[in-house]
């Protein structure tokens, strides 16, 4: 299928929870349990975890999952993609109704 995971992917401040390389694009995962997705996608941001994957010149997904302890499931999840230059692409969202 010509696709590469990576589970605890290694960078200089921190891990990727996981990586999923794909042909055009690579998705950048983030997991949270019990906490706000916009939590998981500022520490893709803060940490950086986008630039290890700049130099491949293909379009990067940042993907926020938020996960509920009580219901053992998704609550949220949120996905930026930005273009191989960098430039912010389209945001998607995901919220469980309560």
């Amino acid at each position: 299928m010509g696709m590469k995971v990576r589970a605890e992917e290694q960078t200089n401040v921190g891990r990727i929870d996981l990586v999923l390389e794909l042909e055009k694009i690579i998705y950048i995962f983030e997991f949270k349990i019990d906490q706000r997705v916009k939590q998981a996608l500022q520490q893709i941001e803060t940490k950086k975890y986008k630039e290890k994957y700049i130099t491949l010149k293909k379009e990067i997904g940042a993907v926020g999952v938020a996960f509920n302890s009580k219901t053992r499931n998704i609550s949220d999840w949120k996905a930026v993609v930005y273009l191989a230059s960098g430039r912010k692409k389209a945001a998607l969202q995901y919220r469980k109704k309560r």
